[in-house]
């Protein structure tokens, strides 16, 4: 399966939260405006995977000390699209981004 990675805004902060709602390890349910609170306070990174136009993985880091520094804070693939190097690609690209 072929997949692409992409960065996304702030503004399209939709797709990871779908994203994170489908992923059953999570147990919470994660709402746009809590999201976009802490990532709007300063620099962040939101990557997403996407087969077509379906979004299939996330990775999500700001810089939550206000230091320069860069954490990871969320991220996950769908069920039916892991094992596919996914979660790999978005790490790698994330940490080239940092």
């Amino acid at each position: 399966m072929e997949y692409e990675i992409k960065e996304i805004s702030i503004e399209q902060l939709d797709y990871v939260i779908d994203i994170l709602n489908h992923i059953p390890e999570f147990d919470s349910i994660f709402y746009r405006k809590i999201l976009k609170s802490r990532l709007s306070k300063g620099e962040s990174i939101i990557l997403a995977a996407f087969i077509g136009n379906e979004p299939i993985g996330c990775k999500v880091a700001y810089n939550r000390y206000f230091d320069g520094s860069i954490y990871s804070w969320l991220g996950g693939v769908l069920p039916e699209f892991r094992e596919i190097g996914v979660a790999r690609a978005l790490l790698e690209v994330m940490e080239s981004r940092a």
